[in-house]
């Protein structure tokens, strides 16, 4: 699979429902994380043939879990800094 995924399964198998991810708005314990990460990867891969996605968030679980969705499609997750202006993106 992916060397980072991996060792990430062997955790979750560890440590599922302990707490894995907590910001303001969300907190994930590891089986949760895998779960949503999971599902939404498999919708990244459906949507996209593309080898890198980018991914618009701050620093955040939800955050966390779009990085393991991309990784679990097959994909570079590449973080955007939402800050920026929408033509310092593009470039």
């Amino acid at each position: 699979m992916h060397p980072i995924l991996d060792a990430f399964e062997q955790t979750c198998t560890a440590r599922g429902r302990n707490v894995a991810a907590s910001d303001q708005s969300l907190t994930l314990d590891y089986a949760s994380i895998r779960s949503f990460a999971a599902g939404l990867g498999r919708q990244i891969a459906d949507r996209t043939g593309l080898e890198r996605v980018g991914i618009l968030a701050p620093t955040s679980t939800a955050c966390a879990v779009s990085v393991f969705a991309a990784w679990y499609a097959g994909k570079i997750p590449i973080p955007l800094n939402f800050l920026l202006p929408a033509p310092a993106l593009w470039r």
